[in-house]
């Protein structure tokens, strides 16, 4: 029966299984097992796993004596995305570099981003160490924003209209010129006025306002 039980060589424990479906004795795990152990086929077939035996280590004398390294790898797929993240780093880094710091004042003209935009707008005052309320050009609206959004707007003042004179405008037209034969045209004018006027109408003041011309 044993012989039976272990005519397809599976092992101890798969023999017992199969007893227990089909034959009962006393003893009968023992006995299989012996009956098992004693099997050449499974003997020279059996995987040998021998323990390995305990190597003794070295205990340091000090504190920080031996220090182990582990050296990781990385995959392909891995090194791959890391070198490409590395290519778009900047790879040198300048020692003498110093950080960006942008100064604003109130009303200053600057170019905030919003979203994906840079809008124009104007500084209305400060909310933080390193923040602004920032009130736009187009909707008038108002928005807080960090010094790594704001830039100073550079772009020049726009032309004026042609033919349009502004005092406020620094830009001058032809007209506006200094023409420096502008004095002698109006003592000439002076004179003509003087000449038109008779004698007996001829006042002390306008003589004065003509030599002070002529002086100039």
């Amino acid at each position: 029966m044993l012989q039976i039980l272990h005519n397809s060589h599976a092992g101890i424990e798969k023999s017992k299984q199969r007893a227990r479906e089909s034959i009962y004795w006393p003893r009968i795990n023992k006995d299989i097992g012996d009956y098992v152990n004693r099997c050449s086929t499974c003997q020279t077939h059996r995987i040998s796993k021998q323990k390995e035996p305990l190597l003794p280590v070295e205990v340091p004398k000090l504190p920080w004596n031996t220090v182990g390294l582990d050296v990781f790898t990385l995959k392909a797929k891995a090194r791959q995305e890391l070198e490409a993240r590395l290519q778009k780093q900047k790879v040198f880094f300048d020692r003498n570099a110093k950080p960006y710091k942008q100064d604003f004042k109130k009303g200053d003209k600057v170019r905030a981003q919003l979203k994906d935009k840079w809008i124009e707008g104007r500084i209305h005052d400060k909310h933080q160490t390193r923040s602004y309320w920032i009130i736009t050009d187009s909707d008038q609206a108002m928005y807080r924003r960090n010094t790594r959004f704001i830039r100073h707007d550079k772009s020049p003042p726009p032309a004026p209209a042609p033919g349009n004179s502004d005092s406020h405008n620094p830009v001058h037209s032809d007209n506006d010129k200094i023409n420096p034969n502008s004095h002698l045209n109006k003592i000439s004018s002076l004179r003509a006025s003087i000449a038109a006027v008779p004698p007996a109408m001829t006042c002390g003041n306008l003589t004065v306002q003509l030599a002070h011309s002529e002086q100039a």
